[in-house]
């Protein structure tokens, strides 16, 4: 909330208050106000108010705890038809074993921030002691968003996580393994992940849009996966080319696919949400260290640059909408340097030789 002074041509002045109303600046004059001092008390007697949910009869529930709220949240989610609503549902569990039954209108900024402290500090799924900065921010994200859906749903006057801020990420990962690698891999992967594997692998496509892929966008007769607007996470159309290996896969998969069921990969009979103690399991059997399923994007980007695909067409079928973006996920390695000294020292044999030939 703040305080202002107005003064009119005709030298007469007046006091006025502005404070957040679902989301929106209002501003109020002070009634018979004629010093800072009768503004000041005005407006701690309104934010009084606010915080106890009467002004002007808003509806604003001081009784309801986060836990509820996250619950009716999660609905509302649910209800929007969010693709990511398994990882919306882990982390708002998160959120709630750390707020519980905490009135929502009395969180703060501070304890938004000292949520972010404590995530910080968490152990990491590979027990690392603390956790990443990308990942706390996911958190941070889902906490802002959450309680926006919370002021526009009139629980709460304004939210407290709005200037909570992002932590600097430096995630930028460059992690490639060889190709025998990967097959050891897939040997020793549960028979379920194989096939998201063998699709990120050769396509470079997200977990999501592998998990959430269904028949209708699998086009066998163009060998071409097309993933529409709302199935992407840039909202845009893509393309993705199958090669031979992927094509027997989706044969194969298609021969024992489930006639009422649309999605491609399943398990257990139902969508597949989750697939990290699986890819955990197979990495640690087969020996690699350090790599994240999302690392079978940068595979894909390096391998592809490797075999002399231009930078736009491997964007395309990635879905990456910046060169910044891309250029992380394409790693150079001590194959790509020795090869540039090969032909560095090729053209300067050439130079040489027509330099003598010129004499």
């Amino acid at each position: 909330m703040s305080v202002g002074k107005r003064v009119r041509r005709d030298g007469t002045v007046s006091w006025y208050i502005q404070y957040p109303v679902n989301g929106k600046r209002t501003t109020e004059i002070v009634p018979g106000a004629t010093t800072e001092r009768q503004a000041r008390l005005y407006e701690a007697k309104r934010l009084a108010e606010i915080k106890q949910a009467n002004f002007w009869n808003m509806g604003f529930d001081p009784h309801i705890t986060f836990e509820q709220w996250a619950k009716q949240y999660l609905e509302i989610k649910e209800a929007q038809g969010r693709r990511t609503i398994s990882h919306i549902r882990e982390v708002v569990s998160r959120l709630t074993d750390y707020f519980g039954n905490k009135p929502l209108c009395k969180i703060t900024k501070s304890d938004a921030d000292r949520y972010v402290s404590w995530r910080r500090k968490g152990k990491t799924r590979c027990g690392e002691k603390m956790m990443k900065e990308s990942t706390v921010n996911r958190d941070i994200a889902q906490l802002k968003n959450l309680f926006e859906e919370a002021v526009r749903n009139g629980k709460i006057p304004s939210n407290p996580a709005k200037y909570t801020e992002f932590l600097d990420e430096n995630n930028v990962r460059k992690r490639v393994i060889a190709p025998e690698e990967f097959d050891r891999l897939v040997k020793f992967a549960a028979d379920h992940i194989k096939g998201p594997l063998l699709v990120a692998y050769y396509t470079g496509m997200r977990r999501g849009e592998i998990l959430n892929l269904t028949w209708d966008r699998v086009d066998m007769k163009r060998r071409m996966i097309i993933l529409d607007p709302p199935n992407t996470k840039t909202n845009r159309k893509r393309l993705v080319p199958m090669n031979e290996i992927l094509v027997r896969l989706f044969m194969e998969l298609s021969k024992v696919r489930p006639i009422d069921h649309k999605n491609v990969f399943t398990y257990k009979g139902k969508r597949m949400e989750t697939l990290y103690s699986a890819f955990e399991s197979a990495c640690k059997k087969a020996g690699i260290e350090d790599f994240h399923f999302h690392d079978l994007r940068h595979c894909f980007n390096t391998r592809a640059r490797k075999a002399g695909i231009h930078d736009h067409v491997i964007m395309a079928i990635t879905g990456h909408t910046t060169l910044e973006m891309f250029e992380r996920y394409d790693t150079v390695d001590e194959e790509d340097i020795l090869k540039a000294a090969e032909i560095l020292e090729e053209k300067c044999s050439e130079n040489a030789a027509q330099e003598n030939e010129n004499g």
